[in-house]
């Protein structure tokens, strides 16, 4: 009986550690099977990043509005849907374009006449057309260094502060001041450097840009001038203060096309402070027009001020805006703004503006402006 015992146990014995022995080498299987699964993961993880980070992104803004205007009647305008793309081709080459839809676009013609970019009426469909399809910017951007990019193709001119910052959601009112896009063209077609570059709490930022001039279409230059400008800006981190800039702007185009291929200089300063909840913006300028024989034909120019406070969602404040389209006779405007802004959240704000307009030999009216305007990223 001792010895079957014995017998019995040594058989436990040998079966238990051959199941030990069995088990460990499928858990080492296992294992080795999981740490393949894990690494074929990582690398779909990254293939999967790098194709987002290199994937065409879609975003861009809308507003609606809703206009109460003396002399006129009250209406809803569906004013902006633009589409902006954007896509990281290389590390150091990005791609950025945008398009404009304005006033809810339709066309539909039938046995009407047009007229092309060339000057040559066309026969298209008869119907109905209205609103505007534009492209506002289409353009290639080499990253070189921090401090030194360039840029070529269609973008918005490097001048002031407000025609950087216009898009509906980040400025305060539906109105821009009056002699925004006036002095300065609002795009150029043709290719920049620029770049930022600082020490401790100083940043300088630039921009230096040749350009087929203003009157041009995206086909090419009406004649063989090319306009150049820049812009430069001063950044200073305070004590306190949470953002200090000025600056300046240029603009020179020996024959401008939109205007009988007058000489066209312009010349603008900007500046921006805000401490706390208070925020002040300031820019304004002068453009000259001279004729072939050095002859001056026109003098233009503007300037704004808009302080605004800001108490947590809601910012409330007041612009005086002035604009003269010709200073040799009695064409200034002025603008006098209310307006009240609410963000429901970063993107998302809702505005109202009140403006009180006159000036010399102008008729005073008022305008009234509800809007609704969305980042759409």
């Amino acid at each position: 009986m001792y010895k079957l015992k014995k017998t019995v146990l040594a058989t436990a014995i040998s079966v238990l550690l051959g199941t030990g022995v069995a088990h460990a080498a499928s858990s080492d299987k296992r294992i080795a099977d999981l740490e393949d699964a894990a690494a074929v993961s990582e690398e779909a993880i990254a293939e999967m990043r790098e194709n987002m980070e290199n994937a065409l992104d879609v975003s861009g803004y809308a507003d609606v509005e809703y206009i109460v205007e003396e002399g006129a009647d009250s209406r809803f305008r569906m004013h902006h849907l633009s589409l902006f793309f954007q896509k990281k081709i290389t590390e150091k080459w990005n791609f950025f374009s945008e398009i404009e839809f304005e006033d809810a676009v339709k066309h539909d013609f039938g046995n009407a006449t047009v007229t092309d970019v060339d000057g040559v009426n066309q026969k298209v469909a008869k119907g109905t057309a209205y609103g505007k399809i534009f492209v506002e910017a289409m353009n290639f951007t080499y990253q070189y260094r921090p401090d030194v990019m360039f840029r070529v193709g269609r973008m918005f001119t490097p001048a002031g502060i407000w025609s950087i910052d216009h898009y509906p959601p980040f400025v305060s009112t539906q109105e821009r001041p009056k002699h925004i896009r006036n002095l300065f063209p609002q795009l150029i077609d043709g290719a920049v450097v620029f770049g930022t570059t600082g020490s401790g709490s100083v940043f300088v930022s630039y921009d230096a840009y040749i350009t087929n001039g203003d009157g041009n279409t995206g086909k090419g230059d009406k004649n063989q001038a090319k306009a150049y400008g820049g812009r430069g800006s001063l950044k200073l981190e305070l004590p306190v203060v949470n953002e200090f800039e000025v600056g300046g702007s240029y603009y020179h185009d020996a024959k401008d096309s939109s205007n009988s291929d007058f000489a066209r200089t312009a010349v603008g300063a900007h500046g921006k402070f805000s401490v706390a909840g208070l925020t002040v913006l300031g820019e304004g300028g002068f453009s000259r027009y001279k004729d072939a024989n050095d002859v001056q034909q026109e003098s233009r120019s503007g300037y704004y001020v808009q302080p605004s406070y800001a108490l947590g969602a809601t910012t409330l404040g007041y612009r005086y805006d002035t604009y003269d389209k010709d200073r040799a006779n009695d064409t200034n405007v002025v603008v006098n703004t209310l307006f009240a802004n609410y963000r429901f959240s970063p993107s998302l704000v809702a505005k109202v503006e009140y403006h009180m307009s006159g000036g010399t030999n102008q008729d005073e009216k008022t305008k009234t402006v509800f809007s609704l305007a969305a980042y759409l990223d």
